[in-house]
């Protein structure tokens, strides 16, 4: 693996893990306005185009969605 691709990862990680440490906030924002109540965020999977998150929401079923990768970066320039 090279520096470059080292950077990548680093950067890809220090993400998704202030999106884990704001996950009020997160779901909040992009998830609630459409779909409502949730528990958890299970998961969160950046692309470079769109990110997927999966949330288990307060019935017991996951529900899988997708946001543009963008807006999602944009966001987290705001916290």
């Amino acid at each position: 693996m090279n520096n470059g691709d080292e950077t990548l990862i680093v950067m890809l990680k220090s993400r998704i893990q202030k999106v884990y440490d704001n996950e009020k906030l997160f779901m909040q924002k992009f998830f609630e306005p459409e779909h409502g109540e949730w528990e958890e965020l299970l998961e969160f999977y950046m692309a470079s185009e769109r990110c997927r998150i999966a949330v288990l929401d307060t019935t017991g079923c996951t529900t899988t969605t997708t946001f543009k990768t963008s807006e999602i970066l944009d966001w987290l320039r705001t916290i």
